[in-house]
């Protein structure tokens, strides 16, 4: 009885490469944090991050000209692990980027402006607090997750051996 015991214990085990994705609203600041939560690393991944389904019509805020770092996206946390960071456009609903590799227990943080388009009587517009970015998608490596409410995603990508 011990013996098969023994060999599968020495059979790898498969392990979830899990991706966990936090939207924090701050001013005038907001921040999207990217960690590898899963037990193994994670190679060349593209991101693509949506706020066309967001509950509060979530856009970029980024001034037309910006005037330097305090104005444009910031990447303010694992730098080394960013292989493509592109500005967003004023008004844009959508930012694509890339990473090199991310290692387990890593992670990547930035910096951006955003805004919402939810109205207040007469069409006046106004920022929201809390679920705004609730049902924005943030996809990768063929896996795609949704904000929930208190502005967190969580990315299954596949196995991994550990």
């Amino acid at each position: 009885m011990r013996i098969p015991i023994l060999v599968l214990s020495l059979l790898p085990t498969a392990a979830l490469a899990e991706v966990h994705v936090f939207f924090r609203e701050g001013a005038p600041r907001d921040r999207i944090v990217i960690e590898n939560a899963g037990a193994c690393p994670l190679g060349a991944l593209s991101f693509t991050l949506d706020f066309t389904t967001s509950l509060g019509g979530v856009h970029f805020d980024m001034p037309r000209n910006a005037r330097g770092p305090e104005d444009a996206l910031r990447v303010i946390r694992g730098a080394e692990f960013v292989e493509e960071m592109p500005q967003p456009l004023r008004g844009a609903t959508d930012l694509s980027f890339s990473l090199n590799s991310l290692p387990a227990e890593e992670g990547v943080a930035f910096n951006f402006d955003v805004d919402d388009r939810m109205e207040v009587g007469a069409g006046a517009l106004y920022t929201i607090r809390g679920p705004e970015i609730e049902g924005a998608a943030i996809s990768a490596g063929g896996a795609t997750a949704r904000f929930d409410a208190a502005g967190e995603a969580v990315l299954p990508l596949s196995a991994c051996l550990s």
